[in-house]
């Protein structure tokens, strides 16, 4: 009996503590995502980074035009307005997709088992939420551009070209916010990958 003791006892404690490691590598231990996050972060990056990019085409078709305007080479500047419009629609749509990625990464959130991780995803998320104001307001401001310069080409009304250069400073802002909340989305992004 004494024999059977000293065998059973440091069983049943050895089991307790594989229980319990088992319990804590369940609780805290490495967080399996669900496929819609997996995928989605991936093209939420993706379609931020592109927008990035359309945003910078965009935003340089616009100072050349203007100063192919200054320039007076209005026909020149004409088609680069036209084509900077037509990259800004490009990058919309790409904005609408990825409010509807974002859209599903929402709602996979509560799936993510570690809640810092949660944490994290949640504000990788508002970040691109944010992306895609802001881009909305990079929009009315590059629209209000488009209009501008047009109506005051040739115009030598310091007043004209003084709004001229407000509207594209104001693109241009806009521009950068866009190009710093990709930075922050990709920052918060490698801190939620260091937390699984």
């Amino acid at each position: 009996m004494n024999n059977r003791r000293k065998f059973v006892l440091p069983l049943v404690i050895t089991l307790v503590l594989l229980v319990g490691v088992v319990m804590a590598w369940a609780t805290y231990g490495p967080t399996t995502l669900p496929d819609e996050f997996t995928t989605g972060r991936v093209t939420a990056g993706e379609l931020s980074q592109r927008i990035v990019d359309i945003t910078a085409s965009v935003t340089s078709r616009v100072e050349e035009a203007n100063q192919n305007e200054l320039g007076g080479h209005r026909e020149i500047a004409e088609a680069l307005l036209q084509e900077a419009h037509d990259r800004n629609y490009e990058a919309r749509l790409k904005a609408l997709e990825l409010s509807d990625v974002l859209a599903k990464l929402s709602a996979s959130l509560s799936d993510i088992g570690s809640r810092d991780s949660r944490t994290l995803a949640y504000q990788s998320i508002s970040i691109e939420l944010s992306l895609v104001a802001q881009y909305l307001k990079y929009t009315d401001s590059l629209n209000r551009f488009l209009e501008l310069l047009p109506a005051t080409f040739g115009s030598l009304n310091p007043s004209d070209q003084e709004m001229v250069i407000d509207a594209l400073a104001e693109v241009n802002q806009r521009a950068q916010a866009i190009n710093q909340l990709n930075k922050a989305f990709g920052d918060k992004i490698r801190e939620f990958d260091k937390s699984l």
